[in-house]
């Protein structure tokens, strides 16, 4: 069954379905991520509709279980603290990946718009906000 430890609400199979109880649990809108919040939760609601309405599958349990833990041991191995584990950052690929699910896609324009983001933030991480000079 699900748990939460240190802000990390698991196992969820591509953070929203409880593989125990396949389509029978979800949790939409964990995620969090930079310039795509309002996508990413459109898209997860789509996605656990269509699922509940039998329109689309998911993997069996034990699929579900091996990306979980997948997902898991690329956090620990690239040092990621577990209380990230709903964070996405400037990440596309998930949401895309929702997308897919549910037959539509991410607009280039919008892509443009994150990895705009993206790299503004990597260039100034600590003081992204616009400086003032005096």
């Amino acid at each position: 069954m699900a748990r939460v430890d240190d802000n990390s609400i698991g196992p969820l199979y591509k953070h929203v379905f409880v593989p125990e109880l396949e389509a029978r649990l979800a949790f939409v809108g964990l995620t969090y991520n930079h310039g795509v919040i309002f996508l990413t939760v459109e898209f997860q609601a789509k996605w656990v509709a269509l699922s509940l309405c039998g329109k689309i599958l998911l993997p069996s349990k034990d699929e579900m279980l091996a990306d979980v833990y997948k997902f898991c041991q690329e956090m620990i191995e690239k040092g990621i603290p577990k209380r990230n584990t709903h964070s996405l950052g400037f990440q596309l690929e998930y949401v895309e990946w929702l997308a897919d699910q549910v037959g539509l896609h991410v607009e280039d324009r919008l892509k443009k718009i994150v990895k705009n983001l993206f790299e503004n933030w990597m260039a100034r991480p600590k003081g992204y906000r616009d400086t003032w000079a005096l």
